[in-house]
């Protein structure tokens, strides 16, 4: 009788699956690191392969929410960054290392958070309801309340 072996996943394949999932690898990138078919990688994936999978995939979830809260925390903070030139003369590259600026927090994306994270304590302007019933346009300017008469 002729044809392929069985594939028979080492300990050390397994864990490389694991690996290229938590790098963002696609099942076809995975089934060619590991030597098999595309075909072959399906036939395994809910098996065995699927525990290993999950966890890459957990692990990738928690390394890339990690970025993101520092990105959104630096954002919201504000942040100085130096400005650098690159300029080519002949065939060396150059770096000429400007001022340093601010670049200001992002109010919206502070006023999005709060909203978001914490619905009870604040709401976005368009969003108030008025007991007097007066109408509120959509803004970010509390100053556009003061000076509101009410009427009965």
């Amino acid at each position: 009788m002729s044809g392929r072996k069985s594939y028979n996943p080492t300990p050390e394949d397994l864990e490389l699956v694991q690996k290229l999932k938590e790098v963002g690898s696609t099942d076809k990138e995975i089934a060619r690191v590991l030597g098999i078919s595309y075909t072959t990688f399906k036939k395994y994936k809910n098996d065995l392969f699927d525990p290993y999978i999950l966890k890459g995939k957990e692990i990738r979830k928690i390394k890339l929410l990690s970025l993101v809260d520092d990105a959104v925390l630096k954002l919201i903070q504000g942040y100085y960054v130096e400005e650098v030139q690159s300029f080519y003369r002949g065939d060396t590259l150059h770096k000429k290392i400007g001022k340093t600026r601010y670049v200001r927090p992002n109010v919206r994306l502070l006023i999005f958070l709060l909203c978001n994270l914490d619905p009870e304590h604040y709401k976005p302007l368009n969003k108030i309801e008025s007991p007097h019933g007066v109408g509120i346009r959509p803004a970010f300017k509390i100053v556009d309340l003061v000076d509101v008469e009410c009427s009965d």
